[in-house]
């Protein structure tokens, strides 16, 4: 396991590009582990470290790859050994998984680049189930359900979805090791995107799978402050949120809504 994991692992991913249908196939048996009693994390952490090595030739791969890692949770605290012989370290598993999770969120900017369509459905789907488990699901009153909660507005001509997930409290902190901390490369991305005439076609791409996809109020807040950054593009591509009554009334979105139409008053046509 420990030559599996240190040296059969990288030399898969970075041989990737020589045969991708069979390294693939190897790749997936790897992220298999996780379903698998007490399996050796080293093999999943320097999967982590190497996927920048996969997402040139097989973008879904690496997504399946950060979002098996991000869903699984280690809760163990049994000890391991880590370190050489001449300096003996020791960790745990928890710890060791959490590792995993730096790297992928260290490695996140390069793959937004290479594939954005595929990086940013992963996210949405990372950060949808993160924060419905970690700020949604385990405050929830008894009978009550998350899809009770969920409410529904016209975004770019379709329909969109808002939860309210108290991020106006919590998001002000740190999440170095979490997958939250992803948005923030993300919708500076957007903000990069928005910079530059030529890139609008997929910026535009990005917001219709966030009309799509996002469900958490959190991506609304953080597009709303983006938008405020960038008033004269985003102007009339979210005008809509700003006459969506789950954004005009939800406590994580209505002072970002208020800076939004302040930024982009000037922007905006008569009617």
């Amino acid at each position: 396991d420990i030559l599996g994991g240190t040296w059969g692992v990288r030399l898969v991913a970075r041989s990737f590009s020589t045969d991708p249908p069979a390294s693939r196939s190897l790749i997936e048996k790897v992220l298999s582990l996780v379903k698998e009693p007490s399996f050796p994390i080293n093999y999943i952490y320097w999967l982590a470290d190497e996927l920048n090595e996969i997402w040139p030739y097989d973008a879904e791969l690496a997504a399946m790859a950060y979002e098996t890692i991000f869903t699984y949770q280690e809760e163990s605290q049994e000890e391991t050994g880590m370190g050489t012989p001449v300096l003996p370290l020791t960790s745990n598993r928890r710890q060791d998984w959490e590792g995993a999770w730096y790297l992928l969120v260290k490695h996140f900017p390069k793959f937004l680049r290479v594939a954005p369509t595929t990086a940013t459905q992963m996210l949405i789907r990372c950060l949808n189930g993160f924060i419905v488990r970690d700020h949604i699901q385990r405050y929830l009153k008894k009978k009550v359900t998350l899809e009770s909660l969920i409410r529904k507005f016209r975004f770019r001509g379709k329909t969109a979805q808002l939860v309210q997930d108290g991020s106006y409290i919590w998001d002000e902190g740190l999440h170095e090791d979490k997958p939250i901390e992803m948005a923030k490369d993300f919708f500076a991305f957007l903000g990069e995107l928005a910079a530059l005439e030529e890139q609008h076609e997929t910026l535009d791409a990005l917001l219709d799978l966030m009309r799509d996809q996002a469900l958490v109020a959190f991506f609304w807040r953080h597009l709303l402050q983006t938008a405020s950054r960038h008033p004269n593009v985003f102007c009339n591509r979210i005008f809509e949120l700003a006459l969506a009554r789950p954004i005009q009334s939800s406590p994580e979105t209505i002072r970002e809504l208020g800076l939004f139409i302040e930024a982009g008053s000037a922007h905006f046509d008569e009617k």
